[in-house]
């Protein structure tokens, strides 16, 4: 196994070229400083990408990075398709956006997006204000796990478990819910979101969790989800033409006016199990003591 070293002042070719040269069991490591990505990083299966740290290690997109504004094709900055056995850490993604306005431009723009992948880590990556992009996009995944993250509001969603993935976790992220969503879940089975704190101190977004399409055994548990003032829905929980099961279990929840679940149907089954609504003390610090939310649990 060895490392392939990427300095401060190289261009993001040649952050490709060491990805395209790295062997299975390698890493790629990015010293600190701050990267300017005029194309896509493509992915490949094997070996690690990683920063020095989710503070020092910064990836700044441009307007166009990973798919033009505006042309709906599935793309983002760090581009996996169809591969597997990898790991994402260590990495703080900024934009040249400056407000709101910049982002939530659907399937374009994802700062990291999964097609087909399995067998994937992603952690200790942190989002900053403003970013044209989603965080994570997850198309038909398969053990995709996300965890120890920061999203100081992302362009539309942070974390989407679309199009059958299955087997997915997120875990020990703290968001901030800026346009659309924390976290979706759509047609997906037996994915887990645990121990996250979701808010939207932007007074922006639309809800916490979106829960659309077909759910199969998914799990929320011991998140603390709070302060959901959006323009729309302020709902923890939305449904948008759900159908299946979901639990959520083990829960604080506090000051979101649209409701715990709203949208809901009689197809879809959703199990609440020993949450707190309406919780009091309305105090983040208090609650993750208690063993609630971002920093109770932290992934290895």
């Amino acid at each position: 196994m060895s490392i392939l070293h990427v300095e401060p002042g190289q261009e993001n070719s040649i952050i490709q070229d060491e990805i395209n040269d790295a062997k299975p069991g390698d890493t790629v490591y990015i010293h600190a400083g701050t990267y300017v990505l005029d194309d896509r990083l493509i992915m490949k299966s094997g070996i690690k990408l990683q920063g020095e740290s989710c503070e020092k290690t910064i990836f700044q997109g441009e307007e166009n990075t990973g798919g033009a504004r505006g042309v709906q094709e599935s793309n983002g900055w760090i581009y996996c398709d169809g591969i597997s056995n990898f790991e994402i850490c260590g990495l703080k993604f900024i934009s040249t956006a400056t407000g709101i306005g910049d982002g939530g431009h659907g399937n374009t723009r994802n700062c990291i997006l999964l097609r087909d992948c399995s067998d994937v880590q992603i952690h200790n990556l942190n989002f900053q204000r403003y970013l044209y992009n989603d965080g994570i996009t997850c198309k038909g995944g398969n053990n995709v796990i996300i965890s120890n993250c920061l999203s100081s509001s992302v362009g539309h969603d942070f974390v989407e478990f679309l199009g059958g993935t299955t087997n997915s976790k997120v875990s020990n992220c703290k968001i901030d819910v800026q346009t659309n969503t924390g976290i979706r879940l759509d047609n997906a089975s037996n994915c887990l979101i645990e121990y996250c704190t979701i808010y939207d101190d932007t007074h922006s977004g639309w809800c916490a969790i979106e829960i659309e399409d077909i759910q199969t055994n998914n799990m929320i548990d011991h998140c603390i989800i709070r302060n959901m003032h959006g323009s729309t829905g302020n709902a923890a929980i939305q449904y948008v033409h759900a159908s299946g099961s979901l639990t959520v279990q083990n829960c604080v929840m506090w000051d979101c006016p649209g409701g715990w679940t709203k949208g809901g149907s009689p197809k879809m089954v959703t199990k609440m199990v020993n949450n707190k609504l309406g919780a009091t003390p309305q105090d983040e610090s208090y609650w993750v003591k208690q063993g609630y939310g971002y920093g109770a649990k932290v992934e290895e």
